[in-house]
């Protein structure tokens, strides 16, 4: 069964984030339900907050409707996974490998070089 893959919109903004999470929702619960595991790709950078607040907002609430999707379809059997690149990292391995976690989801992957040697609290 393939993964689903939803990448954070290049682009944000206040005025079209309802929007964009609307339309990532809609898409994650469609593919979820058919019994397919989703991934989501987000930008480190945004998820530490460095640059755009829009961006910012938008990693962190995709993040956030991962993690809501992961707890609603604990019993369904659901599989949703986010990771978490810097722009020149390729997410391709990391995709697969969350795509068929093995009874992990609502986890978020960080590869970005920012969190090297450190311990997340």
């Amino acid at each position: 069964m393939s993964t689903f893959v939803y990448e954070q919109p290049s682009a944000s903004s206040f005025e079209t984030l309802d929007t964009e999470l609307l339309r990532a929702f809609r898409s994650l619960l469609g593919v979820l339900t058919e019994g397919r595991p989703a991934v989501v790709v987000l930008r480190d950078d945004d998820l530490a907050a460095h640059g755009d607040p829009a961006a910012a907002a938008h990693a962190h609430a995709l993040l956030g409707l991962v993690r809501s999707l992961a707890v609603e379809g604990e019993r369904a059997g659901w599989s949703v996974n986010a990771v978490a690149v810097d722009d020149d990292k390729p997410a391709g391995a990391w995709v697969e490998r969350l795509g068929d976690p093995q009874g992990l989801s609502g986890a978020l992957v960080r590869l970005g070089i920012r969190h090297l040697g450190r311990t997340p609290v």
